[in-house]
């Protein structure tokens, strides 16, 4: 009678109508448990079925996608916002079943938070889709940063394209996992699995805290987080692509400016084994430590700031209210541990389907959208991109399981970023990618031509991509318009190369036409040949024996030289050339009246004349036609040559004069400082300064009241403090240092403090001699000597350190050898 009651009060509590659409989505629901086998067929009592209906939300959820997101009955489009309401349906004529099962004695338990997070989800979608595409963060922002024309974007924290990546790829997570910054920076790229579509998967696992209180029980997982990051069609708001370009940069450097981590080695033995696996996503200040949330705080807020975006803390930092399904590690098993064709279309690599799609900006209403992947990168250029991985793949048996996964997340990581280039460099070509010798070699110039001019097509003025999947293309002038800084070389200026590649000039095109063409492949020869020239110089730069501040100033120098021609070789116009010509005529007449003058000769050019017209008067009509055009295509080739090759001349010319003058400035600069009396500190001009070139080069000359004003910081903690006192010079001490009032007061200045100075004396000493004798990277120095001080049982002070030096030189004759025991 109590059961009885309790049934009268639950269908009571919804009205009749309700409760009859309840009974037929719970009756759907037993019917598509059998068909799943998941229940047993046959007829048994209604009590007994209710008793040991199986019930729980993964299962609720697939039902979900079966019968609601993926019906064929909906339409594509125009129906997107009934299914959110179907889904509430259905859910709440579920729960109920659930409460009517647990009246029968059901002990089975539905997680309802699990079950509003899938509404949650189908109704940010809903909302998304009504959005326009422009006003979606992630498109604004990940073009802005891909532009390497930001001079008004804080160059405190993106000095180079590394640093935008950097927070691009941390942005870019965020965006397409909903990961709180606390489950991003717990993150390791040995933890993304590449598979089949070019999709990243990752198993979130939440370990158990037993450890704590057994230290000899095994690590055991509590929940899982399965997600996924697909590839989107548009270079720019691809995951994946960012990641893959953030990586070359960090192992690799951006060329001439900072150097590399290293490829991963995974064949490491040891200690060192395991250094791979904990790789953050994005690196830190060490390799292994991702950036502190403090400092991707003040990036983003940067970053909004200057794309003119809202911009929420909580929002990219704190736990989102729309996350991917959580289960615990018993549920998980049990539900996946039996596999079936069905459960994997519903769960692709154990991520819900609807999770799957919308959190990477697919609708999950179309199931037939193409991915990404059409076509495959030539073999030829991806072995020159990360070419360890070519390495391993050689030694594929000696790896570990692990290593393996690692190297075929690279590979597509590698594929992906090949695929891009092309668009990359058609809107970007300044990036910091193209710096490496690499992609600036034929193979690579001839595919990315190729590829643009096979996509474009006749339609060049719009992008052959959508902008998100479902979202619609954009034209290339409203790409254009999302950029704070546009590219002072837009990228139809770079279309214009693909023609250099055409068929010649046919003999019967007008003049107009074929200088056009001319001048076209004119303009692409000569850029393309300062680039390799410029190319060659910053190598040279590069390896030359010099202060870093000086190198870096010379790069910088060549880079602006660069772009400096590439505007003027692209502003320029055919045009131009006519006026030229004009001038170098008007000049020659000019001068050929001066010599007639001279000569007094004039009537043998009277003669000539005569014969001319002599000879005109038996030519055909026709052939003077076609006489005529060859002559015009002779003399427009000639004349666009020779204008081209003076102009070349002139600008090598004034490019060697810049060089010579430079490099002589820099040997001068070094020679004087190497005639310095103070012959105590070995090698000092050779020791790699941290002072900026351009800095140094306006220094004031010293005035009278320089010793009473320069006084030594007492209340530096660092080393790195103490040799950026010594070496770089002070703006608010007029523009002095250590180092260059040693050189121009002696030893006056530094009477007031004597022992500061001899402490930190001994600091720069063990610097220098690291530096220049041992050949350690300075901030590796800085390390080592660092460690040293924390080494200390006196305590971590400089001043302790400083002991540690006197003592070791006064018991070492003078000589810091054999200090640090592995160098």
């Amino acid at each position: 009678m109590e059961k009885e009651a309790q049934l009268r009060k639950l269908v009571d509590s919804v009205s009749p109508r309700t409760a009859h659409q309840y009974k037929s989505y719970g009756d759907r629901y037993i019917r598509w448990l059998r068909e799943r086998e998941v229940l047993e067929r046959g007829e048994v009592e209604e009590e007994v079925l209710y008793r040991d209906l199986p019930f729980s939300s993964h299962l609720v959820h697939w039902f979900l996608i079966e019968t609601v997101v993926r019906a064929r009955e909906h339409g594509d489009g125009d129906e997107e916002d009934g299914r959110v309401a179907s889904l509430k349906k259905v859910i709440s004529s579920l729960k109920f079943l659930h409460r009517l099962c647990a009246i029968h004695g059901n002990k089975c338990s539905l997680d309802e938070k699990y079950l509003e997070n899938v509404v949650r989800l189908h109704s940010n979608w809903a909302s998304s889709r009504s959005a326009r595409q422009t006003s979606l963060p992630v498109v604004k922002i990940s073009l802005n940063l891909w532009n390497c024309y930001t001079e008004t974007l804080s160059e405190k924290y993106f000095r180079t394209c590394l640093e935008k990546l950097r927070f691009l790829v941390d942005f870019h997570f965020r965006v397409y996992t909903n990961l709180s910054y606390e489950q991003r920076c717990k993150t390791r790229l040995s933890e993304l699995q590449s598979v089949e579509g070019g999709v990243l998967c990752m198993d979130r696992k939440t370990w158990s805290s037993l450890q704590a209180y057994l230290p000899n029980s095994s690590p055991q997982v509590r929940s899982h987080m399965p997600l996924a990051v697909q590839p989107q069609a548009l270079p720019f708001v691809c995951p994946l692509t960012s990641l893959a370009a953030y990586l070359y940069l960090r192992f690799y450097g951006v060329s001439s400016v900072t150097k590399g981590d290293g490829f991963p080695n995974l064949l490491a033995s040891g200690a060192d084994s395991d250094t791979w696996r904990e790789l953050p996503l994005i690196r830190g200040k060490s390799l292994s430590d991702y950036p502190r949330e403090e400092t991707l705080s003040n990036y983003y807020s940067t970053v909004f700031r200057y794309c003119h975006l809202p911009y929420k803390r909580r929002e990219y930092f704190n736990r989102s209210s729309l996350e991917y399904p959580t289960l615990s590690s018993q549920v998980f098993n049990d539900f996946f541990q039996q596999d079936s064709s069905a459960k994997a279309s519903a769960f692709p690599n154990n991520v819900p389907f609807d999770f799957y799609q919308i959190m990477n900006f697919r609708s999950p209403y179309r199931c037939k959208e193409k991915n990404a992947d059409e076509t495959g990168a030539p073999q030829g250029l991806l072995v020159q991109v990360f070419p360890e991985i070519e390495q391993y793949k050689r030694k594929y048996e000696e790896l570990t399981a692990d290593a393996k996964q690692f190297l075929q997340l690279m590979e597509r990581l590698r594929e992906r970023l090949v695929l891009n280039l092309p668009w990359i460099h058609n809107f970007f070509p300044q990036h910091d990618l193209f710096r490496d010798p690499i992609f600036q070699n034929a193979d690579f110039q001839s595919y990315f031509h190729q590829i643009i001019g096979n996509h474009l097509g006749s339609d060049s003025n719009v992008v052959p991509f959508d902008v998100l999947p479902g979202f619609d293309r954009l034209t290339r002038g409203a790409l254009q318009d999302l950029l704070m800084e546009p590219l002072k070389v837009g990228p139809e200026d770079h279309t214009v190369h693909g023609s250099a590649n055409g068929p010649p000039p046919a003999a019967g095109l007008g003049a107009d036409e074929v200088l056009s063409k001319t001048y076209q492949f004119v303009q692409y020869q000569t850029l393309t040949n300062f680039q390799m020239l410029l190319s060659s110089l910053s190598s040279i730069f590069d390896k030359l024996d010099m202060k870093k501040s000086s190198r870096e100033f010379m790069i910088h120098q060549l880079n602006l030289l660069q772009d400096t021609i590439r505007e003027n070789i692209n502003v320029s116009k055919p045009q131009d050339v006519g006026e030229y010509l004009k001038k170098e005529e008007q000049t020659a007449e000019e001068a050929d009246k001066d010599q007639e003058k001279r000569k007094h000769n004039n009537g043998l050019f009277a003669i000539d004349d005569a014969q001319e017209d002599e000879s005109e008067e038996d030519i055909n009509g026709d052939d003077l036609q076609e006489e005529l055009k060859f002559m015009v295509n002779e003399l427009v080739g000639d004349r666009v040559r020779s204008t081209m090759k003076l102009q070349m001349e002139h600008w090598e010319a004034k490019i060697q004069e810049m060089i010579t003058r430079t490099v002589s400035d820099e040997i001068a600069k070094a020679f004087a400082q190497n005639e310095e009396p103070n012959r105590k500190k070995p090698r000092l001009s050779a020791t790699p300064s941290l002072t900026n070139n351009q800095s140094t080069s306006s220094i004031a000359a010293p005035i009278d009241d320089t010793v009473g004003t320069f006084k030594m910081n007492s209340d530096l903690t660092t080393v790195e403090d103490v040799i950026l006192e010594w070496f770089t010079p002070n703006p608010n001490m007029n523009n002095q240092c250590v180092h260059s009032m040693n050189k121009s007061h002696g030893k006056d200045w530094r009477k007031g403090f004597e022992k500061l100075y001899k402490e930190r004396k001994l600091i720069v000493e063990f610097y220098i001699f690291l530096v220049n004798q041992k050949e350690v990277d300075r901030y590796e120095a800085v390390a080592i000597s660092e460690r040293l001080r924390d080494a200390r049982s006196e305590g971590s002070t400089l001043s302790s350190l400083a002991k540690l030096l006197r003592d070791w030189k006064k018991d070492h004759d003078n000589s810091f050898e054999g200090l640090v025991k592995d160098l």
